[in-house]
């Protein structure tokens, strides 16, 4: 018995438990509401039901997305976050001057490159 309490007292075996068992407990869900309506002739019913939450959640997540995303392409316009940017006087955007570590030239590249993406 200490054995398996002191497995689970493992912060790191958390992680992969918890979403396993998540997915176990949703799939166990579906697998009841499918038979329930299978024993009643309405597995169409259920398949369209099922389809129509997969629909509505991709389509949500993709909305959401695109929202992040435009705000976050945004704010990389308007602060810099290197503190590499020269100091513009005839631009109406005010540059919030970030952290100005000594940052390597390739990683100031990398992410200029990569920070429109």
């Amino acid at each position: 018995m200490r054995a398996i309490l002191r497995l689970f007292e493992s912060a790191w075996l958390l992680w992969p438990v918890v979403p396993l068992l998540i997915a176990a407990l949703v799939a166990f869900d579906w697998l009841a509401d499918l038979f329930w309506f299978q024993a009643l002739g309405y597995a169409a019913v259920f398949w369209r039901l099922l389809l129509c939450q997969l629909g509505l959640f991709a389509a949500a997540t993709c909305v959401m997305f695109i929202y992040t995303w435009g705000n976050l392409r945004l704010l990389g316009n308007h602060v810099d976050l290197l503190g590499t940017a020269a100091a513009r006087t005839s631009s109406r955007i005010v540059l919030l001057s970030g952290p100005n570590p000594s940052v390597p030239p390739g990683l100031i590249r990398i992410f200029e490159v990569l920070a429109p993406l």
